[in-house]
């Protein structure tokens, strides 16, 4: 939508949630990205995205310079990048030490960004 009607004003820029698989990131981000400033707000294994689009998404955005973030640190609202240890209900919890693990797609997340691009 935006695309076809931007928002009038300065410093505006559009956050998008591709939770799809790959073969819709030229539509949903690239395109897009051409005419307007762009940033991937949330993504991350859910819906039907894979860990094989997430690496796929990672080059798209990089190839177009596109900036992300992942979704999401909360361990109760997927996809979860820590594991829920913590003995209180709310992950924060000082008996665990505040130590929460990362789950597959934390280190998936983790091992991408030590990596120099």
């Amino acid at each position: 939508y935006f695309v076809a009607n931007p928002l009038s004003g300065d410093n505006i820029a559009y956050e998008v949630h591709p939770y799809n698989a790959a073969t819709d990131f030229d539509a949903l981000l690239v395109q897009p990205g051409r005419t307007l400033p762009i940033i991937i707000g949330e993504y991350g294994p859910a819906g039907s995205m894979t860990d094989a689009d997430i690496r796929t998404l990672w080059t798209v955005a990089q190839t177009h310079e596109i900036p992300y973030i992942a979704w999401n640190f909360h361990q109760r609202c997927p996809p979860n990048l820590l594991q829920d240890s913590a003995a209180d209900g709310c992950g924060l919890s000082a008996a665990s030490g505040y130590n929460f693990p990362r789950t597959a797609w934390g280190d998936l997340l983790f091992t991408h960004l030590a990596t120099p691009w």
